[in-house]
């Protein structure tokens, strides 16, 4: 998730068509479902903001609706400290149009949707234990983790563990979007990524079949033998060859086998 808090200071302009247009700029900006954008109340105070509704024309409109929509903070957010500590483990930065008479850091500038999307890039990969979840769509598009996984890597938290399940989750995602024909073979994609996947032994799955059996989000239960290796970890998965959908349905230490 991300948040963009209007910054009062950042769009006063004694110029109204200047500020027309700088608004009409953050108005283009192209944001998703999980990019929540914020004002103060206090915004409503600004001369420019009443010039609107004087001049209520095409730009106006879209402007005035914009501002409306935004969600209202209890708390002005003027600095980047107080805005990163009252929403923590997301990506922070300031809607406006002039930040020049401002302390915020030009990194976080977003006045227009080149500079949204520049931020939005670059933060992509800020990720920690917490917030994985939250981005694991945006980050592994060709992976489905299911529900237990999130409690799975919030245990892991801040260990080793960590990086090395980013590292093989991005790797496989990178298997899976090469995944165009045919059923799925892990075969295949050992020998062209820095991935170990194999399937238990018969003798393994006969005695513990059963701690290898999750539920996925569709409601079915599957039996998810194949498995990725990464040192001491296992990441078990379920490749549905109708759909080409890839369920990560298990992130965590070996499960049982016959040898251990």
């Amino acid at each position: 998730m991300n948040h963009f808090f209007l910054l009062n200071e950042a769009i006063d302009l004694e110029e109204y068509e200047k500020f027309k247009w700088g608004m009409a700029e953050l108005v283009a900006i192209e944001r998703e479902a999980k990019d929540t954008f914020l004002k103060h109340k206090s915004v409503w105070d600004l001369a420019q903001i009443a010039e609107i509704y004087s001049n209520y024309g095409q730009y106006e409109q879209a402007i005035s609706k914009f501002i409306e929509q935004l969600t209202t903070t209890d708390e002005y957010i003027n600095n980047e400290e107080l805005f990163d500590m009252l929403f923590q483990d997301t990506a922070n930065a300031f809607l406006g149009i002039n930040f020049s008479t401002t302390k915020i850091s030009d990194a976080k500038w977003i006045i227009n949707n080149d500079t949204f999307q520049v931020f939005k890039n670059n933060n992509l990969w800020s990720i920690n234990y917490k917030n994985l979840w939250l981005k694991r769509e945006l980050l592994f598009p060709n992976l489905i983790l299911c529900g237990e996984v999130e409690e799975q890597i919030y245990q892991i938290g801040t260990s080793s563990h960590f990086n090395q399940i980013v590292n093989k989750l991005k790797e496989f995602n990178t298997a899976i979007q090469d995944w165009k024909n045919g059923n799925f073979s892990y075969k295949e994609i050992n020998q062209k990524y820095a991935l170990i996947i194999s399937p238990e032994s018969d003798q393994t799955m006969a005695k513990y079949k059963n701690e290898r059996k999750f539920r996925l989000p569709t409601g079915d239960s599957e039996y998810c033998e194949l498995h990725i290796k990464a040192g001491d970890l296992r990441f078990h998965f379920y490749p549905n060859n109708s759909n080409r959908n890839v369920y990560i349905a298990y992130i965590g230490p070996h499960l049982s086998t016959i040898s251990n």
